[in-house]
């Protein structure tokens, strides 16, 4: 196969690699060259832009985990190379990055602040199952499995919590899990230091206050 080879748009002769694969062509290469299929593509997006998306969209759906699989070998062949022009382009773009998207920001306030929302309630359970296993080290499905197990109420007064999440309570010392609480219990171990002796003795004062009940006599 021959080094050079003339694309069939611009005319220009150019090296094999300037050319895309092609398995149906006998030399396994495009007839034009990268650049003009490039210019190709975007003047056809430029001229119908909606129904460019729609298509764009379609083959994504249609091979998403091939996409993405190509996707992420492509990153981690050239991982290093790839993290360094992203950092060039920051760098030569940098200003005028955070102008264009302060400008974006204050523009379309109410539609980023709607998209957010969206998307957290989306991924709301996925991030809290991550944030589960970053802080206590538990599995997915491992919170989901307590609360069952006690049956939706808290370990310690048996009330449940209206429109909140029952808390993890952990041993501080060393990281274990314990049981599900409500707020109120789960703050009350947190302010006695989960001191054993000290609610004892809180106990025993409250109960020094009490009044006994007189017995009425007929």
């Amino acid at each position: 196969m021959d080094d050079k080879k003339v694309c069939s748009r611009c005319g220009l002769e150019k090296p094999t690699q300037d050319f895309g694969y092609d398995r149906r062509a006998k030399s396994g290469k495009r007839s034009d060259c990268k650049e003009c299929e490039r210019s190709k593509c975007r003047a056809y997006r430029a001229s119908d832009p909606a129904r460019s998306r729609m298509m764009s969209k379609k083959r994504l759906e249609a091979n998403r985990e091939h996409y993405y699989a190509r996707k992420k070998v492509h990153y981690q062949e050239n991982r290093e190379r790839l993290l360094k022009e992203q950092k060039e382009r920051y760098g030569l773009n940098r200003e005028s990055r955070q102008i264009a998207s302060k400008k974006y920001r204050s523009k379309n306030r109410e539609i980023i602040v709607l998209k957010s929302r969206e998307h957290y309630h989306r991924r709301r359970e996925i991030e809290r199952d991550l944030a589960l296993r970053r802080i206590y080290g538990i599995v997915p499905g491992t919170y989901a499995e307590m609360f069952r197990e006690q049956g939706g109420v808290c370990r310690v007064c048996g009330k449940a919590q209206d429109r909140m999440r029952l808390c993890i309570d952990h041993d501080h010392e060393t990281g274990a899990v314990r049981s599900l609480l409500c707020r109120n219990c789960n703050n009350a171990l947190g302010h006695v230091h989960d001191d054993p002796a000290l609610l004892r003795a809180l106990a025993e004062y409250l109960e020094s206050f009490r009044q006994p009940k007189l017995v009425e006599t007929k």
